[in-house]
């Protein structure tokens, strides 16, 4: 079953091609004024919009062009367009917990201070405490006790 918003899709594709590079967090603004000030691409839009509905179209320009480059909405602002009241502005995906790549390898055992004990980033990203915990001796890995137990005097009350 093919998607309704498809030539959506294709309007978006096409306008983006023209648009100049690299794109602005503006992008969906700028979609929109490109399609109004092309006759061509304006009667597409308006015939897709008389079909679908405003907010299936507008809503599916953002979709497709954050599709597209590959970004995600943060917050709606105001657009300049007459054809959509407010746009969201598209940001790049950040994807936390990655190992970034080393050209030597993994890193090694990160000193902190030269009184204490070496830190080691794992192939996860997770920081681990190799030379123990003066607390807790002869232990290899040590992590700080969770802020919940902390507050548990408070909690209490």
């Amino acid at each position: 079953m093919p998607n309704r918003t498809e030539g959506v899709k294709t309007l978006v594709e096409e306008v983006l091609a023209t648009l100049p590079t690299p794109y602005s967090e503006d992008v969906i603004d700028e979609v929109l004024l490109a399609i109004e000030a092309n006759p061509t691409w304006l009667t597409v839009y308006n015939v897709m919009r008389s079909d679908l509905g405003d907010t299936v179209v507008n809503q599916a320009v953002g979709s497709w062009t954050s599709k597209a480059l590959g970004r995600t909405g943060d917050h709606q602002v105001p657009s300049r367009s007459k054809l959509a009241k407010s746009y969201s502005k598209l940001y790049p995906v950040v994807v936390l917990n990655q190992a970034a790549p080393v050209a030597e390898g993994l890193a090694g055992p990160l000193p902190l201070h030269a009184e204490r004990p070496p830190l080691q980033v794992d192939e996860g990203g997770g920081v681990r405490d190799i030379g123990g915990h003066p607390r807790f001796p002869g232990t290899r890995e040590w992590a700080a006790p969770s802020a919940l137990s902390l507050l548990g005097p408070f909690l209490a009350a």
